[in-house]
């Protein structure tokens, strides 16, 4: 990943973490980025939710885990071949 794209992706997630957690699939999803950003920028917020999961003792992590992954499943060749 080139510099600028890490920019982009730094600056995705930064925006993504300040929503509610249980908006952020929605959020990331909404967003116009290169596929490989997208890519990365779920597999950070799938992260984060696992980290915050752990210190709630809470299941959302893992719903949303599985709801980030099936929006990059279901958006992901539809992105491909813009």
């Amino acid at each position: 990943m080139d510099h600028a794209r890490w920019l982009e992706l730094r600056a995705a997630f930064e925006a993504a973490v300040e929503v509610p957690v249980h908006r952020r699939a929605a959020y990331a999803a909404s967003l116009e980025l290169a596929p490989d950003v997208r890519e990365e920028l779920i597999g950070m917020l799938e992260a984060d939710a696992r980290n915050q999961d752990g210190r709630r003792g809470a299941d959302a992590g893992s719903r949303l885990h599985r709801l980030l992954r099936a929006i990059a499943e279901a958006t992901g060749p539809a992105l491909a071949s813009d």
